[in-house]
């Protein structure tokens, strides 16, 4: 009598048991690994933003003052200086420096969240080709973190020529 209690009770057996644990572990390790996934990708795609903003910005501020200032620079050739008179601002200068900023006139133009390396490259000054003075800008931009995901970097190049002859 006391087998036939025991049979007619419900309830999973051991083996039941342990093969859904083992879906359930599956199915959250596959969920996690997922949501890994996404935060990278998330995380790589802010820093691509950043750089792409940062550059765009850099670009964009002093392609207004090189085009309608007077190139100082004496001589054609590449620098990593450019001096400008603008007609409102007087005499502003554009710089890179060795610790990754960009500066107009001694102050940083660039975010703190980038490393900014690049040159100018004047070209028309001293030629005597009867063309515009024309500047070169090449820009590179790079994020500052050490991770893998957090790391984007972007090359910019552009020409600028005074819009004054």
């Amino acid at each position: 009598m006391t087998g036939d209690k025991i049979k007619n009770k419900a309830g999973f057996t051991l083996l039941e048991l342990l093969v859904g644990i083992a879906i359930f572990t599956l199915t959250i390790t596959t969920a996690i690994g997922l949501f890994i996934t996404v935060i990278e990708s998330q995380r790589k795609s802010m820093a691509i933003q950043n750089v792409q903003e940062n550059g765009r910005f850099l670009m964009w501020y002093a392609s207004k003052e090189i085009r309608m200032s007077t190139i100082n620079n004496s001589e054609d050739g590449e620098t990593n200086t450019l001096e400008l008179t603008h007609p409102d601002h007087g005499n502003v200068s554009y710089s890179f420096t060795d610790t990754g900023e960009f500066l107009r006139g001694g102050e940083k133009l660039s975010s703190d969240e980038v490393y900014v390396t690049g040159k100018f490259l004047i070209d028309g000054k001293t030629s005597g080709d009867n063309e515009q003075p024309r500047v070169t800008v090449v820009i590179k931009v790079q994020t500052i973190s050490t991770k893998k995901e957090e790391k984007a970097e972007i090359n910019l190049q552009t020409t600028f020529s005074q819009w004054q002859f």
